[in-house]
């Protein structure tokens, strides 16, 4: 297990969270920010112009790493202190203090000056009662003294669960001495920095987990980071923790696994409690995985992806959010409930809310909800009932029930085996986009393209949903033979061949890039199917099949746009320099001339 015991400068990242944020929003925002070349969310300078800041995050996210690095370089700069909240509710601010700590603080008593404060963290400010945290603000106040709290900066960290939007902003507002006009803007956008802030730890992104993996000591980063991408597991390395754990499942398994794998994985982890909790944790490992399937179960079947945090429930919302007590089981006490919702899954929302990260997770979990029923003796077609309507006669998957289903379907459960034939008549294009393909077997695999033929059998279109992720787990070495087979017959549908060069593509299958070269050099094929082709090389071609496709393109009259584009990106510069070819258009026409 790789265990990390110093900091690592990552250049965190924060989110404001207010009312109005939702996570469609956040991601557009990281989105548009990436595009332009810019960082997504704010620094710590950026914090640094509020006078108070509460920073959000769930257990594992750097929280007090972070707090405990910035009053470290703040110190060289003047004054600051770093103080666990939990110190305060036992004592006054003196004692609080770290011994290294308690002759600065006399020093500034006496100076004055700029100070920070750094108040980590609420939920251990909260560890025995909710009180406490109005008791550790106080022993803060008296110890700062009231002619001087109006000239402090403070930093205080919590748990997304466990920061309270209107009680704790409360407490905080009373004893900090704000104007009612920043009461008013506290959790609502604005162009103006307000004085009281509350943000969220952005996740990691691909540049920083590259770093810590790196500073972590791994031996070759690269080989991690690109394992990463080809199993499309970038959310589950959200956090430092996760990533220290990705890198320990990485060390001895020497791979990632299928998605599957990858998502028990991370839910072993992240059910747990911190080390420092672990012993008041009033959950097991197996009463946690319980609670978890069932939150997943309601969101799914509620339609519904949010709960409230406990306490901030406001009289009358209208908002769709569940409240999780009523979801875990009926014995359940309100602490067991409370410790559910600390849990690493979850994150922030909105401003009072908490999600599960990703909703693939709670579908699983969903999906893993209805086992358990099966297991415990639920006649399936109870389960069939639930999973498929009838229209006209023929049996549909239900819409808002296709993730469980694909889930489901994943197993050698004589009922899971029954289910997979029944997903494979009724929607055989389910496992294009959801589930993991991987995990199924590989005669399946060839039975859901076969089927797909049979199922849209006469169209001329099919226009199928697939995408890059489902396709690289579709992807599977036995499967290059029927692929060929059906990439070379004319009656295959074109669409499906279209399904069958992105599995070549995304799914690197090494030995489909001849018949991927004899599609790009015949004069029968449109130019869509050739730009599908000439993809598939320029992503996972060789020299070899590079330079063939050149000398393809070579005796080409025409070539359209967007093919010339695509054949030019896959033989440059590994085949041709900028001195071997020019482009030469047609007069008055989309298409142009490769000239050698």
């Amino acid at each position: 297990m790789i265990e990390f015991n110093r900091f690592i400068e990552l250049d965190r990242r924060f989110l404001d969270v207010t009312e109005l944020t939702e996570p469609e929003e956040s991601a557009l925002r990281s989105y548009t920010a990436s595009l332009l070349g810019k960082e997504a969310g704010i620094g710590w300078a950026d914090l640094f112009e509020s006078r108070i800041a509460v920073i959000l995050g769930e257990p594992g996210s750097g929280k007090t790493w972070e707090l405990r690095n910035q009053a470290k370089l703040l110190k060289n700069r003047g004054f600051s202190f770093f103080i666990p909240l939990d110190r305060l509710v036992e004592g006054p601010l003196e004692r609080a203090l770290y011994p290294t700590d308690e002759r600065l603080f006399l020093e500034w008593v006496k100076k004055g000056g700029q100070v920070t404060f750094f108040l980590d963290s609420v939920d251990e400010g909260k560890f025995r009662k909710q009180q406490d945290f109005a008791r550790a603000l106080d022993s803060f106040v008296r110890g700062v003294g009231l002619t001087k709290i109006r000239i402090v900066r403070v930093v205080i960290s919590s748990r997304v669960s466990e920061w309270r939007i209107h009680a704790d902003r409360e407490e905080i507002f009373q004893r900090f001495d704000l104007t009612w006009s920043d009461k008013q803007g506290a959790g609502k956008s604005t162009t103006k920095t307000p004085e009281f802030r509350v943000v969220q730890l952005e996740p990691l992104d691909r540049s920083r987990v590259r770093k810590f993996a790196e500073e972590i000591g791994l031996e070759n980063p690269k080989l991690f980071i690109e394992a990463i991408d080809i199993q499309h597991a970038w959310e589950f390395v959200r956090r430092p923790i996760d990533v220290a754990d990705l890198i320990s499942y990485w060390l001895e398994h020497r791979r990632l696994g299928t998605l599957s794998e990858l998502i028990e994985f991370n839910l072993s982890k992240n059910l747990r409690e911190t080390p420092e909790r672990i012993q008041n944790d009033p959950l097991t490992p197996q009463l946690s995985r319980i609670g978890a399937e069932c939150l997943g179960a309601a969101v799914i079947f509620c339609r519904r992806f949010n709960f409230f945090i406990p306490d901030t429930i406001p009289p009358g919302d209208t908002s769709g959010a569940l409240v999780a007590e009523q979801c875990l089981p009926g014995d359940w006490s309100s602490a067991m409930g409370r410790a559910m919702l600390n849990r690493g899954i979850f994150d922030a929302a909105s401003y009072g809310r908490i999600r599960f990260h990703h909703r693939r997770i709670a579908e699983y979990l969903a999906a893993s909800w209805l086992a358990h029923r099966m297991k415990e003796g639920c006649p399936y077609p109870v389960l069939e009932d639930l999973l498929f309507g009838h229209h006209e006669s023929c049996m549909i998957v239900r819409p808002s029930l296709k993730p469980v289903a694909a889930w489901l379907a994943i197993g050698n459960e004589s009922w899971k085996r029954r289910l997979r034939e029944q997903i494979l008549t009724s929607a055989p294009d389910l496992f294009l986009t959801l589930g993991d393909l991987q995990s199924l077997p590989v005669e399946y695999k060839k039975s859901i393209i076969q089927n797909l033929i049979a199922h849209y059998r006469g169209r001329q279109r099919i226009f199928l949903d697939a995408d890059a992720e489902a396709m690289s787990r579709m992807a599977d070495p036995a499967l290059s033979p029927l692929i060929v087979t059906l990439l070379e017959e004319t009656t295959t549908p074109f669409d499906i061949k279209l399904l069958l060069l992105q599995i070549i593509r995304h799914g690197r299958l090494l030995g489909c890039l001849d018949v991927a070269l004899n599609i790009v050099e015949s004069p029968n094929e449109s130019d869509d199917l050739k730009s599908y082709a000439v993809a598939a090389i320029r992503d996972i071609g060789d020299k070899k099949s590079r330079h063939r496709l050149w000398e393809i393109s070579e005796k080409f009259d025409r070539i359209e746009n967007h093919l010339c584009a695509l054949i030019c990106e896959a033989i440059y510069p590994e085949v041709i320099g900028p001195q071997s070819f020019s482009y030469t258009p047609k007069k008055n026409s989309k298409s142009g001339t490769l000239v050698n």
